[in-house]
């Protein structure tokens, strides 16, 4: 295995999905509100057409990075059956136990596999340099690291030409300032949280909310998106920030991120 970085947001994602991986119920399992049972399929179409994989053909290369044991691991895992696709489905060990408790490895087959480790330092050095993918998800995920950046960076790397990377639901902090310092983000929030308004905080803008917070990776911001929106773009690749859809649970909070390499 690659050496280990000392990464605080990692060893709290892994101590946090080892437990939610004994979960019975597999939105629980990946860290989703039960009362958000009717926006998955939503989502799973979200990163389905965004990925492009309805043209995905038989032979394609799929990386699914901080997979999951959920429900959109199921749908990934019959989508590569169907169409004869290889899927590469990897996260930190616990997970990869709870989903080797769901799936033998004669039901998954020998096109699907399953690996071990955090993304990318805990894998081995062989994988990372030797694979290409057509296909890479990295879905509500990036915030798992101290070094987000880089994770996209690495996963870039590991496009095949003309591959495509979504980094979908991104926590970027700043939009979530700029839409709890607005006067529909406090109403909302207030009514999310069951308070009155003048139980909230009140942040002056979306500087003044990342000052103020203290959960989440503020690591995670307008700085990173507008990082890989520069540089990709610059290096030759397409590069789209996307509003997720109104439907969505978080669409006031989060974004998407797409990256197309051509050669």
């Amino acid at each position: 295995m690659a050496g280990q970085i000392v990464d605080n947001y990692q060893s709290k994602a892994r101590q946090d999905y080892a437990s939610k991986s004994r979960e019975a119920n597999k939105m629980l399992r990946v860290g989703r509100y039960l009362e958000d049972a009717d926006k998955e399929p939503l989502i799973w179409e979200n990163i389905f057409d965004n990925l492009g994989l309805g043209s995905a053909l038989s032979g394609a290369k799929i990386l699914d990075v901080g997979c999951g044991c959920g429900n959109f691991t199921d749908n990934m895992i019959l989508l590569a059956q169907e169409k004869s696709l290889a899927l590469t489905l990897v996260d930190f060990p616990e997970v990869m136990d709870a989903l080797r408790s769901q799936y033998s490895q004669a039901e998954l087959g020998s096109d699907i596999s399953l690996i071990a480790g955090a993304f990318p330092d805990g894998l081995d050095a062989d994988f990372l340099s030797g694979q290409r993918f057509d296909y890479i998800l990295m879905y509500n995920m990036i915030q798992c690291s101290g070094q987000p950046v880089e994770l996209i960076r690495a996963a870039a790397r590991l496009l095949a030409p003309y591959g495509c990377l979504f980094v979908g639901d991104v926590p970027n902090v700043n939009r979530k300032g700029r839409f709890l310092a607005s006067a529909k983000g406090r109403v909302f929030d207030a009514a999310y949280k069951k308070l009155t308004l003048e139980q909230l905080p009140v942040y002056t803008s979306h500087e003044d909310f990342v000052t103020q917070c203290q959960v989440g990776n503020t690591s995670v911001n307008d700085g990173l998106v507008v990082t890989v929106f520069t540089e990709f773009r610059k290096a030759g690749y397409d590069v789209f920030v996307l509003p997720q859809p109104m439907a969505f649970p978080f669409s006031f909070t989060r974004e998407d991120i797409l990256i197309r390499r051509y050669d």
